[in-house]
């Protein structure tokens, strides 16, 4: 089934592949530009997460931005019975599903922001993926997670926006963007829940795929340490810091816009950033 969407210019084609909604923009320009995908977080939908990005993007190359077509709270008891780590192994077939409908036996350029770097991770551990983008991911749960999502359950329905909205700016980003609320989507909920219990560090030794981890330096939600030391983690990548909190796409989108263009863009092993040096220091002192 293929419709039309308001959103954006140009409005991209919307179609139903794997149990996924799949947002598509641009053509393919050239035969080494391989289709970009970008998997949203837990905090918005895909249109509300890449509005801004998913167009400027396009402007080189095919963009498809997937989401979750059914909400987690409607899922049937069975599959809420499932562990989390299992559910977001599941969410990482069905995005392989669609790639594969989307890209018949070619890999993608992946970009994954929070949870969806987690499930970003995943699939690239099977060897789908060109180049990989972990923006805001972490290697293992903190503490800060589980308290997080515990309080987010807890508070009031008609308060958990505002609650999204003050925890994922950072004080700059949160005084610039006043007017700017998070509307929680339909899952958030469930999906607060699998930040506070999915881990990436049984994953990383799977993925060879060249990555760039973008961690946000003041990030309430996941703190910049572990996306530092997913960065560690990886065999092959590179890290650059962003002077924002968790929603670093509403907050630095042109700054994120940038890293993604060049990293896909160039030779990734020349990619590195000032911010790398820093943070391989603070892994090694963390070590010692």
């Amino acid at each position: 089934m293929i419709e039309r969407s308001g959103w954006g210019r140009p409005d991209p084609v919307v179609t139903r592949i794997a149990g996924l909604v799949a947002l598509t923009v641009g053509e393919e320009t050239a035969p080494h530009r391989v289709p970009l995908v970008l998997l949203p977080g837990e905090l918005a939908s895909s249109q509300d997460e890449f509005g801004l990005l998913l167009p400027l993007l396009a402007r080189t190359r095919r963009v498809i931005a997937l989401d979750w077509e059914v909400p987690a709270e409607s899922a049937s008891a069975e599959s809420q019975s499932q562990s989390r780590d299992g559910a977001i192994d599941g969410a990482a077939d069905q995005v392989i599903a669609a790639l594969e409908a989307i890209a018949p036996g070619r890999r993608v350029d992946l970009v994954g922001v929070s949870l969806g770097a987690t499930i970003a991770a995943r699939v690239a551990a099977r060897d789908r993926v060109a180049r990989l983008v972990l923006i805001g991911g972490w290697l293992d749960v903190t503490e800060r997670q589980r308290r997080f999502a515990r309080l987010h359950g807890a508070a009031p329905a008609a308060l958990r926006d505002q609650l999204l909205g003050y925890a994922a700016f950072s004080s700059a980003g949160l005084d610039e963007t006043a007017s700017h609320s998070i509307a929680g989507s339909a899952w958030s909920g469930a999906r607060m829940a699998l930040l506070a219990s999915v881990s990436l560090a049984d994953v990383v030794a799977g993925v060879q795929t060249p990555t760039l981890v973008i961690g946000c330096a003041d990030d309430a939600i996941v703190p910049r340490e572990q996306s530092r030391a997913l960065f560690a983690a990886l065999d092959d990548s590179r890290y650059a810091e962003l002077d924002s909190g968790h929603a670093a796409l509403a907050e630095r989108p042109i700054e994120v816009l940038q890293l993604i263009e060049e990293f896909l863009e160039g030779d990734p092993r020349g990619t590195a950033r000032p911010q790398q040096a820093a943070a391989e220091g603070a892994v090694e002192g963390a070590r010692t």
